[in-house]
């Protein structure tokens, strides 16, 4: 993450922060949304909801960048919250399984985590690319960074 936040003006230790407490919201995060799924059985409308709260998170976190601390604070733990909920209440792997029943629960989950990987990698190239696109005067020097 320091890679990623350093030119943007983040101190170590605010870094260090955001991905401490990120930790911590995220497991909580998984607790409840077990629970809930537990409870109510209702994968499909929980998967949906996640999905457009991350996608939403998602195209702020660019924009957040800019914006300083707190947003990029707010924006990470909302990502988090919402995406290890869905990793760890193993919420699309509860679904997935639940809808192809017939098949093999290991090919399911197997494929599922292969096009997460596409994915991942997809956004994190449209990333790099978006924010490669701020720096079109140069990068900035390693003295600007650490001032």
């Amino acid at each position: 993450m320091a890679l990623v936040l350093a030119p943007f003006g983040f101190s170590v230790s605010q870094i260090s922060w955001i991905g401490a407490l990120g930790f911590f919201i995220g497991a909580p995060a998984a607790f409840l949304f077990g629970i809930v799924l537990d409870k109510t059985r209702a994968y499909k409308k929980s998967l949906f909801l996640s999905c457009f709260i991350l996608i939403l998170f998602s195209i702020f976190f660019p924009m957040a960048l800019n914006r300083g601390a707190g947003y990029l604070e707010t924006t990470s733990y909302m990502m988090v919250f919402f995406s290890m909920s869905m990793i760890l209440a193993f919420l699309c792997m509860s679904f997935s399984v639940e809808v192809t029943y017939p098949l093999n629960a290991s090919v399911i989950n197997g494929t599922l985590q292969m096009f997460a990987q596409v994915i991942a990698t997809l956004l994190a190239l449209s990333g790099t690319m978006w924010m490669a696109a701020d720096y079109s005067q140069g990068a900035p020097s390693a003295e600007e960074i650490e001032a």
